[in-house]
């Protein structure tokens, strides 16, 4: 998701003390934020850039992440431009991110302490990819799944060679292995879940 263009101002909104918003006319811009976005990376990393257009003071930015959107931890520091007028770019790798959906916000930080907090932005990063088997395959429809982490609830779909949803289910936190029985015809099924899929053959 992406914050788009604000200023950094020291405005606050009743409940919310951490807001960006458009400055009164007559207030001084210390920061002018282009843009904030954070995005998983083929690396399982969360790639954090942001843009500004007016930097006063500016001493540095830091970027915070949160698993709840509640309580936020440092990821890391970039310096800041102090004073520049002209549009720069600014990135930061977080090389140890949450799995599933987290929150990202950056802090803007002046020489003289005072501070200014973004919009939060949502990234979701999927599970760290799971040793899955299916056994025996091919199979007459009753089948064993076998996983090698069982630590979390586990969503699987089964669909047919066209795509259609067969069946939904999930296997439970903390069970390993589970038999699953189907009553489809014979065919060429798929068994997906959230960071891989298998192909399954159905024999009768």
């Amino acid at each position: 998701m992406l914050v788009p263009n604000v200023l950094f101002t020291d405005a606050t909104a009743p409940g919310n003390e951490h807001i960006w918003a458009l400055a009164y006319e007559a207030s001084p811009l210390p920061v002018e934020l282009i843009y904030f976005d954070a995005v998983p990376t083929d690396r399982r990393e969360i790639l954090c850039t942001w843009t500004t257009a007016v930097e006063i003071d500016n001493a540095f930015f830091t970027v915070e992440r949160s698993i709840d959107g509640i309580a936020f931890e440092p990821v890391g520091t970039v310096p800041g431009a102090g004073n520049s007028h002209i549009t720069r770019h600014y990135d930061l790798l977080d090389h140890a991110p949450y799995s599933g959906t987290s929150y990202y916000r950056l802090i803007q930080m002046d020489h003289d302490g005072t501070h200014r907090t973004s919009p939060m932005v949502a990234v979701y990063l999927p599970s760290a990819a799971l040793h899955v088997l299916a056994f025996p395959n091919p199979n007459n429809g009753h089948f064993t799944i076998t996983r090698d982490s069982p630590d979390h609830a586990m969503p699987f779909e089964l669909r047919d060679a066209s795509g259609r949803l067969v069946r939904r289910w999930t296997m439970a936190e903390g069970v390993k292995q589970e038999h699953v029985e189907i009553g489809n015809a014979s065919g060429i099924y798929t068994l997906v879940w959230d960071t891989g899929r298998l192909k399954m053959s159905v024999v009768r």
